[in-house]
C-alpha cells in the first residue's frame, strides 16, 4: 500500500461508495438533488414494506404458506432496519465526519513517522478493508440472488418455449395491482420498484455495517502504536529530558485518542443496537 492510498475514502471505498450510492454519506451536501433522491428511496421502501406486510397478513398466513410468510417477514425487518440505519447516519453525520477527519489526520501523521509506525497503521487499515470486502460479498452477494434467480428462470422458460414473467419477490399485491401484475408494463414497473429496494438494502448494509469495526480497528491500531512508542522511549532515550519530552507527546496523543473514543462511543452504541436488533429478529 502506497502512502498516497492512505486516505479514508481510498482505503474504505467499498463502504464510502455504497453510502454515496444511497446518499447517506456524511460529506454529501443535503441539497434539493439529495432530497429528491432521499424521498424516492424512502417512498419506494415504504411501498415495498406495505406490499410485504399485505402479502403476509392477507395471503401467506391465511393460505398456510408459513415459509413464504417467514421469508417476507424477514424482508419487512430488513426494510425497517435499513431505514433506521439511514436515519442514524443522518442524525450522527457531524460526529461521523469528525471521526473520519481524526482518522485522516492520524494517517497523515503516520506518513511522516518511521516505517515501523506506518506498518502498524497500515496493518489495521487493511483489516478494515477486509471487513469491507466481507460485507460486499455478504450484502451485494445476498441481494444479487433475487434478480439472478428471476432472470435465470425467465431464460429457462424462454428456452422451453413457454416464456413466463418471474418477479423479483413472490408477493400477493392488493387489488387492483394483483389482477394486473402479470401484464408486461405493470410487471416491469413492480420489478423496478423491488429491484431499487434490493439495491438500496444491500448498499445500506455494505456502507453502514463496516463503519463500527473500521473505527474500532483504528482505535486498536493507535493504542498499538502508543504501546510501541512507550516501549522504545525508555530504551532509546539518552537522558531524563528526552524521556519527559517523549512522554509529553504520548500524553497529547492519548488526549486526542480519548476525544476520538468519546465521539466514537457516543454514536457507536446506536449503531450496535440497530445491527444487533436486526440479527435477533432475523433469527
Amino acid at each position: 500500500m502506497t502512502k498516497s492510498n492512505l486516505k479514508f475514502e481510498k482505503l474504505f471505498k467499498i463502504a464510502t461508495m455504497s453510502m454515496r450510492l444511497n446518499g447517506s454519506h456524511p460529506s454529501i451536501i443535503r441539497d434539493t438533488r439529495w432530497f429528491i433522491q432521499f424521498s424516492i428511496i424512502m417512498i419506494n421502501t415504504f411501498c415495498c414494506c406495505l406490499f410485504l406486510i399485505y402479502s403476509i397478513c392477507c395471503h401467506d398466513i391465511k393460505t398456510g404458506k408459513f415459509s413464504e410468510a417467514s421469508k417476507n417477514g424477514t424482508m419487512v425487518i430488513v426494510s425497517i432496519t435499513i431505514t433506521l440505519k439511514y436515519m442514524v447516519l443522518l442524525y450522527h453525520q457531524a460526529s461521523i465526519r469528525e471521526i473520519i477527519n481524526i482518522m485522516e489526520e492520524d494517517y497523515r501523521r503516520a506518513q511522516d513517522t518511521s516505517k515501523e509506525d506506518l506498518d502498524i497503521v497500515v496493518r489495521y487499515a487493511e483489516r478494515g478493508q477486509t471487513v469491507c470486502k466481507f460485507w460486499l460479498v455478504f450484502g451485494f452477494g445476498t441481494s444479487a440472488i433475487f434478480p439472478i434467480k428471476a432472470f435465470i428462470l425467465m431464460a429457462y422458460y424462454t428456452w422451453k418455449d413457454k416464456f413466463v414473467l418471474v418477479p423479483l419477490f413472490d408477493l400477493t399485491y392488493p387489488q387492483p395491482i394483483e389482477a394486473y401484475k402479470n401484464v408486461t408494463v405493470v410487471f416491469w414497473i413492480l420489478f423496478v420498484v423491488t429491484f431499487v429496494f434490493d439495491v438500496y438494502a444491500s448498499s445500506m448494509y455494505v456502507g453502514f455495517d463496516p463503519m463500527l469495526p473500521i473505527f474500532m480497528l483504528h482505535t486498536c491500531g493507535q493504542l498499538d502504536l502508543l504501546n510501541l512508542r512507550i516501549s522504545k522511549l525508555f530504551v532509546e532515550a539518552e537522558d531524563r529530558a528526552e524521556i519527559e519530552e517523549g512522554l509529553k507527546k504520548i500524553i497529547c496523543k492519548l488526549q486526542d485518542l480519548y476525544k476520538y473514543v468519546f465521539i466514537f462511543v457516543a454514536q457507536s452504541f446506536t449503531l450496535e443496537i440497530i445491527s444487533l436488533n436486526y440479527y435477533l429478529f432475523a433469527d
